[in-house]
């Protein structure tokens, strides 16, 4: 084997195992982000004055938790008509979009919710730090 294979065979070893580690990092961060993420329970609104809590019919909570999104060197820019209670939908999607991960290029976790500066700058009693910033 000559110095150039060995070279190589050492590249192949490193780079696998920062993929590795990568895959690991993004998959516990979207798990974590996901899992802090505050689920609209109108319980916990602030009545209007006549003392009725509003929401939007067939209102369903979970739509920021189900939109966060992973891109491999870009940023997702859809919105997704989803809800994700639980989050558990969100981070297999996650995880799943992890295959292709390369490691040494840039990692997005992102939301496209209207409301999600609201809520990362504490709008919900669930999450009064944020989810990302916490």
């Amino acid at each position: 084997m000559s110095f150039s294979d060995d070279i190589n065979k050492f590249k192949t070893k490193v780079k696998g195992g920062a993929a590795r580690v990568v895959k690991l990092t993004v998959a516990k961060l979207a798990e974590s982000i996901t899992l802090k993420t505050p689920v609209g329970d109108p319980s916990g609104w602030k009545p209007a004055k006549n003392g009725k809590i509003y929401y939007p019919k067939g209102y369903v909570g979970g739509t920021a938790r189900a939109n966060w999104q992973y891109g491999n060197g870009y940023i997702p820019q859809s919105f997704l008509q989803e809800q994700d209670k639980s989050g558990s939908r969100t981070i297999a999607r996650i995880v799943s979009e992890l295959n292709s991960l390369e490691p040494f290029t840039v990692h997005y976790i992102t939301n496209n919710t209207p409301y999600i500066i609201a809520l990362e700058d504490g709008h919900s009693k669930q999450a009064p730090a944020g989810m990302v910033k916490s």
